[in-house]
């Protein structure tokens, strides 16, 4: 067992969570994961929308280069990959067999968790037979490489 390292999971966390998310922005721009008329509304708008998040909060947003971008949705992908990379480096601290090539199988663990049990269960999502191959595809390679990068800057860190 590898001794306990703080500096080691919050830096995995801060900085391989926040790489990793723009990683995987940059996968789905590749092979975007859902068809244009599902992208119109993306998980993280319905799930404002189901808690009833406030529009102020819900409609937060900035203008770059002319391109609005939302604070919320940003703040919802950037935080769902900085939690489960610090959640990922502090498994692996403990447990090495986490890490198993080289954090793809988390990776699989964390798109059949999200994507094919809870996103579909909350509706956020179709049921998951209703869901495209292409989609399938996408997620699953793209969580893969996602945690490839945060264990890549897992083992960066000493």
């Amino acid at each position: 067992m590898v001794r306990f390292s703080i500096r080691r999971v919050v830096l995995t966390g801060a900085i391989g969570g926040f790489l990793a998310g723009a990683v995987k922005i940059g996968w789905e721009g590749l092979l975007p994961p859902r068809t244009p008329k599902r992208d119109e509304e993306p998980p993280p708008v319905k799930m404002m929308e189901i808690f009833n998040v406030p529009d102020k909060i819900r409609n937060a947003s900035y203008v770059y280069n002319g391109n609005e971008v939302s604070f919320s949705v940003m703040g919802i992908h950037y935080g769902f990959s900085i939690v489960n990379a610090t959640l990922y480096a502090l498994l692996s601290e403990k447990y090495n067999s986490i890490s198993s090539w080289k954090g793809g199988m988390f990776g699989i663990g964390v798109h059949v968790l999200f994507h094919e049990i809870m996103l579909p269960m909350l509706k956020l999502t179709p049921k998951v037979d209703e869901i495209p191959p292409e989609e399938h595809f996408s997620e699953l390679i793209g969580h893969i490489i996602w945690m490839n990068t945060i264990d890549f800057v897992r083992n960066s860190v000493k």
